[in-house]
């Protein structure tokens, strides 16, 4: 089944790069994010200019930050399972001690999902940075008369979320792939 093989390869590297460049771009031009320190990108890619609305704050707003938040930790630790998992194809096969991964459709395969689910730890990285940074900006600024934070759900800052949930989707069925021809069609 070799066609079938390079088939879900071909397949990976498109859904590699239909995922990643786009969303590689906002990080790049969203300002304030880490990355826009670095000479390079600061250099090369121009800033957008954005604004976050200011959200009454309370303890139903606290709730929905917190729920948001340890929704992205629970899908980072999905992210850790499949890329353990995926780890153990290097090495995993039934009665000998070898490499599965040797042959190039089974590497392309596995480069790309381990890529992607590494886009989705950094995105929950930078996530939980962004967050933290907000709360820290609202603490600067607090009124005591009538608290509010900026709203993290606005997509200025939600695509952090949205795109670690994307990253870890590619990833998981990029993983399949590699699992699928790794272990049923490398056999036939």
């Amino acid at each position: 089944m070799p066609v079938a093989r390079w088939f879900l390869a071909i397949t990976a590297l498109l859904v590699f790069i239909l995922v990643v460049p786009p969303t590689v771009r906002r990080y790049f031009t969203t300002p304030g994010l880490s990355v826009r320190q670095y000479g390079v990108v600061s250099r090369n890619f121009s800033e957008q200019k954005i604004t976050i609305p200011d959200k009454p704050y309370n303890d139903l707003t606290d709730g929905g930050i917190q729920a948001k938040l340890s929704l992205s930790t629970n899908l980072f630790q999905i992210a850790l399972l499949v890329t353990a998992a995926l780890a153990g194809l290097l090495i995993a096969k039934d009665n000998v001690a070898g490499f599965v991964l040797g042959e190039a459709p089974e590497l392309i395969m596995f480069g790309c999902a381990g890529l992607l689910l590494m886009l989705s730890f950094v995105s929950h990285f930078i996530y939980l940075n962004e967050v933290s940074y907000l709360y820290f900006l609202a603490g600067k600024l607090h009124e005591a008369t009538s608290p509010s934070m900026p709203d993290i759900s606005d997509s200025n800052v939600n695509f952090l979320f949205v795109y670690q949930f994307q990253y870890l989707v590619s990833g998981v069925l990029l993983a399949a792939f590699t699992f699928l021809s790794a272990h049923v069609l490398k056999r036939r």
